[in-house]
């Protein structure tokens, strides 16, 4: 009994040390993720929220992430010590995801102008 109460101790002492480590560091995919879904949220505040409140506007995109703004600013922070890493590759990758959503909207929304397109045509010609 005595044996298994240190081990489970131990095993609380471990999950609490690991459990509160500093920032972590977000890897460099996530991050253009995050980057790109800032950057888009920025905009549609910018067109069609004016006067809002934007102290605490990235905080939900972080968490979905399962970051901190902490765990953002020691990943951008640390940019400057890795020497392979540069953190414009990371604002490219994010232009590139944004731009690739783009496409996929405007794919969607050429469809859907075609369809409608063709159901008023089809009206006109049985009202006609």
């Amino acid at each position: 009994m005595k044996n298994f109460l240190i081990k489970a101790f131990l095993g609380l002492l471990t999950l609490v040390c690991v459990g509160c480590g500093g920032p972590q560091i977000i890897p460099d995919a996530e991050l253009a993720q995050i980057f790109s879904e800032a950057y888009i949220q920025n905009a549609y505040l910018n067109a069609f929220a004016r006067g809002y409140d934007t102290l605490d506007i990235y905080t939900p995109i972080w968490e979905r992430y399962g970051y901190t703004e902490e765990d953002v600013r020691f990943s951008i922070g640390n940019f400057s010590k890795r020497k392979s890493a540069k953190l414009s590759d990371v604002v490219d990758q994010a232009i590139r995801i944004i731009e690739k959503e783009k496409a996929m909207a405007n794919h969607k929304m050429a469809v859907r102008d075609t369809l409608r397109e063709i159901g008023r045509r089809r009206f006109v010609h049985t009202v006609h």
